[in-house]
């Protein structure tokens, strides 16, 4: 048995030592392509897109990668054992990140100013089309070294929800509030597109 331990303690810190690993807390967010829209929320709030990649980068708490599941329907198999079988892969649309707000409130504001454009506030009910207020969002891991490994982009993304601002007398807790967007598709970047798109941020 100590020998079955010492070999699998061996093989994990090979398999670190060959794979690397990822850390939860290295990775970057920014928006690589932003809309009309979004470029207005900006102005309102004294922001330029470069201000802004900033904010991405420093106060995006959490994030999370869309989930992908597949869909699946019951086979009668034979004796009487059943089982299922694939037949359709789906990727949710759904991306919840979590932000530090800074205290005039502007970087919530530039996502509910975003929303309200979207939704044609201030444009005497003139709803724009999709690409007048979709952005491309790009999560971008990285190593210890701050290097680029790999990423995601999400493109088209929508935005679907703003948290409000929670305050409490009995907290000395900073203020953070979570943003629900809403994507058209999603692509798995290389190393080597995940490179292209942090160059940019």
């Amino acid at each position: 048995m100590p020998r079955l331990e010492f070999n699998s303690i061996n093989n994990f810190v090979s398999s670190l030592g060959r794979r690397r690993f990822q850390r939860v807390n290295r990775f970057a967010v920014s928006f690589s392509r932003v809309s009309r829209a979004f470029n207005v929320s900006l102005q309102n709030n004294g922001f330029s897109r470069r201000n802004f990649a900033d904010v991405m980068s420093t106060r995006v708490q959490t994030i999370k990668v869309p989930d992908q599941t597949v869909f699946t329907t019951d086979v009668k198999g034979p004796g009487g054992f059943d089982y299922q079988a694939p037949y359709q892969y789906s990727l949710s649309n759904d991306i919840n990140m979590n932000l530090l707000n800074d205290q005039f409130d502007r970087i919530r504001n530039v996502f509910v100013d975003w929303m309200r454009v979207s939704t044609g506030i201030g444009s005497d009910g003139a709803i724009p089309y999709r690409s007048q207020t979709s952005c491309d969002l790009s999560i971008i891991t990285l190593n210890d070294n701050g290097k680029p490994l790999a990423g995601y982009t999400a493109f088209d993304c929508i935005i679907k929800s703003v948290q409000g601002s929670a305050f409490d007398m009995a907290s000395e807790d900073l203020i953070r509030f979570d943003v629900g967007l809403s994507c058209r598709r999603m692509k798995k970047l290389s190393g080597v597109e995940a490179a292209v798109a942090f160059s940019t941020f």
